[in-house]
């Protein structure tokens, strides 16, 4: 998804206040989850890791819910998103064992 803003604006702070915000809307730990941030305006990529298939297709819903629209991602998100979300549940390399990563506005996923 995309954000208002320009890189520098989102500082360590920032990205420990979003990553806690998405979090808490999608349901799951602030630990499973990467932030990465580049510029597109201010273009957001969170990697959330999954323990399986199942997981990643819950997420789907609730990100499909909760993260619905701008509006929606904006009020749970804390920053002027300007592009919905989108939401991708991808199998990740290198990934924990049996584990997916499940990225929220990126076209592939990489776990760290």
């Amino acid at each position: 998804m995309t954000a208002a803003g320009v890189v520098s604006d989102y500082d360590e702070d920032v990205q420990e206040d979003l990553i806690a915000n998405f979090a808490e809307t999608v349901a799951v730990n602030e630990e499973d989850i990467t932030l990465t941030i580049t510029a597109a305006s201010v273009n957001l990529v969170f990697v959330i890791v999954v323990p399986d298939a199942a997981a990643a297709v819950a997420v789907s819903s609730t990100v499909a819910s909760e993260l619905a629209d701008t509006t929606a991602a904006t009020a749970a998100l804390g920053v002027t998103v300007t592009s919905a979300p989108a939401a991708t549940g991808l199998p990740c390399f290198p990934a924990p064992e049996g584990a997916w990563c499940y990225s929220v506005g990126a076209d592939e996923a990489t776990c760290n």
